[in-house]
């Protein structure tokens, strides 16, 4: 993963996990998430430096960057995924969180299963 995915990862990352709205079985979407992330700076950098508008070299017709397109695309899908993991203050007040720390049940579940395997085994 590129560099500012990473970042997003370990910066986000635990927050959500902190309030509860990350566990182990949620680090696929949340690795989307981070990879959408990515490709949305990777096409804004290229807006930045190559305009919102373009020019055909042959015909010279104008026409919309199609990175600035993509932009907004994913935009849009990163907002699906802030609406999911209460990454906004409207997501937030929809989302019930524990105020104390999270176990993850999964996790529980696989660890009590490691250790009644060791009891048996």
């Amino acid at each position: 993963m590129p560099a500012i995915g990473k970042r997003e990862w370990y910066e986000v990352g635990p927050i959500l996990f902190g309030v509860g709205c990350l566990t182990s079985v949620d680090l696929t979407p949340f690795k989307i998430y981070c990879m959408e992330f990515c490709k949305y700076h990777q096409a804004i950098r290229h807006v930045k430096k190559h305009g919102h508008v373009l020019t055909n070299p042959t015909s010279g017709v104008l026409y919309t960057n199609p990175a600035e397109n993509q932009a907004n695309k994913l935009k849009d899908s990163m907002r699906k995924f802030w609406t999911d993991f209460g990454m906004t203050p409207v997501a937030r007040t929809r989302i019930q969180v524990d105020d104390k720390p999270k176990v993850d049940p999964v996790e529980t579940f696989l660890i009590e299963g490691k250790k009644i395997k060791k009891i048996k085994g």
